[in-house]
């Protein structure tokens, strides 16, 4: 069976930012097979944050406060935001979609994921080490909300906030396994940071 999970990793994640195709542990996991995405993950500490608004009948007054609240998440967590898009970097994309159901309610569908680009191996290629980059989306969250006008964006500006928390958590996680996988690079990382 690991095998088989091995081989299915191999055309998924290779390396992204710190980590390195060739690293081996002393335990002799490898980053290319056991790392999985926790792997990618452990590193992703610096977001540029994207709000697509397709909220409509007044549901959404203030799309923005949707990044603030999302924003103000993510920096209690010690992460960084990227003022500006720039490329080779980690999106946070959120989609919000939604209407008014007669004068008094709205139904909103909130999307959450992350994007970032991954080095990935190309198989059977002409030549043995043949890498190309795509972007990986990875769902952070869903959620769909009905309630009173009045109140929706109130809950929105939550939920975002609910959105950041679970992605603290989601990478603190993926650090936590990258490090009892990998201890060595973790302690490279921070001998080479002091």
């Amino acid at each position: 069976m690991k095998t088989i999970m091995r081989k299915a990793l191999v055309p998924m994640v290779v390396a992204s930012g710190m980590l390195s195709l060739s690293a081996y542990s002393e335990n002799r996991h490898s980053l290319y097979y056991d790392g999985g995405i926790e792997a990618v993950l452990a590193a992703k500490d610096n977001f540029y944050i994207e709000i697509e608004d397709q909220v409509t009948g007044g549901c959404l007054p203030q799309p923005l406060r949707l990044k603030d609240q999302f924003e103000l998440s993510l920096r209690q967590n010690n992460f960084k935001i990227a003022k500006e898009d720039r490329s080779f970097k980690t999106d946070v994309f959120v989609v919000a979609q939604g209407y008014a159901i007669g004068s008094d309610h709205c139904v909103v569908d909130l999307y959450a994921e992350l994007r970032f680009p991954l080095t990935v191996l190309v198989d059977n290629a002409n030549h043995p080490d043949s890498f190309t980059t795509v972007f990986f989306q990875y769902p952070i969250t869903k959620a769909l909300l009905f309630g009173s006008k009045s109140t929706m964006q109130n809950r929105l500006e939550i939920q975002m906030r609910s959105i950041g928390d679970e992605l603290y958590l989601r990478l603190s996680r993926a650090k936590d396994d990258f490090g009892s996988k990998f201890p060595e690079i973790l302690q490279r990382q921070l001998e080479a940071s002091q």
